[in-house]
Formats: structure tokens, sequence, C-alpha cells
């Protein structure tokens, strides 16, 4: 049985209710519990430990362990924006991801809230992580293979932006 993925919604307790579910199941020789264990677990099929369906649920969705699994979803919620609940800014910071972010609601259109011509507001997710000084956002952009050299329509590139901003810390991570 092949991993499944992950839904948009995800929640670790959703998911530790599953792996409480599966012990239980596997626990009492439920069939379909134990091909689950089977494919998944190293020890192949028995009742397993609630740590081992934690196991089992995270390879199930495709990760190598169960605190890869809760890493990931700690990530998702981390920088996770629902488009449709934009709060009012409260500071530079804010106002740039708020420009950043795409969104779904009434508050879309940017225009006028800058003296910074709409076709000039665009820029990539790096110039976004730069400008506001975020080293984790910078080295995952980094790693999933963002272009550091690409540069915004006002002509900065996120290492000249974060330079621009005194964001030295994520300005070293850009350097060449």
């Amino acid at each position: 049985m092949p991993p499944v993925s992950l839904p948009d919604d995800a929640s670790l307790e959703q998911l530790r209710k599953q792996a409480k579910d599966l012990r239980d199941l596997a626990r009492a020789g439920v069939p379909g519990a134990l091909d689950l264990v089977a494919e998944y677990h190293p020890k192949g099929a028995h009742p397993v430990t609630l740590t081992g369906a934690q196991l089992v649920v995270a390879r199930h969705n495709g990760f190598a362990s169960w605190a890869r699994l809760k890493q990931h979803l700690e990530m998702i919620e981390r920088y996770r924006r629902s488009p449709d609940e934009i709060e009012q800014t409260s500071g530079a910071a804010d106002e740039f991801l708020a420009f950043a972010c795409l969104r779904f609601g009434g508050d879309d259109d940017p225009r006028g809230r800058l003296d910074i011509p709409l076709e000039q507001q665009w820029f990539t997710p790096l110039h976004a992580a730069a400008q506001t000084g975020d080293v984790e956002m910078t080295r995952l952009l980094l790693r999933l293979g963002a272009d550091p050299s690409i540069r915004s329509e006002w002509g900065a590139t996120p290492l000249e932006s974060a330079r621009q901003h005194g964001r030295e810390e994520v300005a070293e991570l850009l350097e060449p």
C-alpha cells in the first residue's frame, strides 16, 4: 500500500488519535490494522505500542518517523497564512507580509496603500524573507532552490533587500 498524502488541514491531534486507534485495533487483532502495521513497521504485523502506531501513521503519510511528521506539521502551522483571515497590520514587517501574501478577501487590492505602483509591488517569497529577516524561511527557500539573484520589479535582489533593511544574518546566507 503506497503512502498517502496528508490532508491540507491535517493536525497533530488528529494524527495522534489515528495512532491510538491503530494501536487499539492492532491489539484487538483487526486484520486491516495488522495489514497496515505489517506494511509500515519494521517488525511486521503485531500488536503495537503507541510509539509503534505513531511510526506506522508517519510512514503511511510519507514520513520516515513521527518526529519528522511532527516537525512538518509545526512548520506548516508556523508559516501558514489563511488568505481570508488577514487582520489589520501593526507595523512595517506586517505591512510587508500583507503585500507579499495572496489574499482572497475584500482587502486584496493594495493600490492606494503605498506610493509604489501596483505593478512594482510583486516580489518572490525569498524577497519577503530577506526583507523581514526571517532566517529559517530564507534557509528553507534556498534549500528548495529559490534563486537569490532574481531581481524584484523595482530592481532589488533579496540580498540587496536584506542589506537595505539591516538584516545581516539573512544577508550572510544570501551572499554568493
